[in-house]
């Protein structure tokens, strides 16, 4: 109990100063899944590899996943949201993801699929950014 109670202490206190260090630009070039966590707690660790997500500024990305799933489109930041949209399917429909965390290598999407809660973690796999 007590180690829960730091927990949310940290979250608290720490994860939101985190959250101001967020650059669009570092959203910039391929990322690549290596955590795939659902509300009941089953993981697709077999098939993390095919789970890749190239963003391009200033608007475009391109997702491809399990089971040759693939989608592209333009996406915008509102806040601590991603939201895409594809525009390879009709109806063209939003959708929004809430980014966990967002630093030059690490990106964390909470999202909802389903009804379930889901967080996608992908680390950059290319970046076409000098490093700083």
């Amino acid at each position: 109990m007590r180690f829960l109670a730091s927990l949310v202490i940290f979250s608290i206190l720490i994860l939101p100063a985190c959250q101001k260090d967020q650059r669009p630009d570092f959203l910039n070039g391929s990322w690549q899944a290596y955590r795939y966590e659902r509300a009941d707690s089953a993981a697709l660790e077999d098939y993390l590899s095919q789970i890749q997500l190239d963003i391009v500024l200033p608007n475009h990305y391109h997702f491809s996943s399990t089971l040759d799933y693939e989608e592209a489109g333009t996406f915008r930041l509102s806040d601590q949201y991603f939201l895409v949209t594809d525009t390879t399917r009709e109806p063209r429909q939003e959708k929004r993801m809430r980014i966990r965390a967002l630093t030059s290598d690490t990106l964390i999407l909470d999202m909802m699929e389903n009804g379930e809660d889901r967080t996608l973690n992908m680390r950059k796999v290319y970046s076409p950014n000098p490093p700083e």
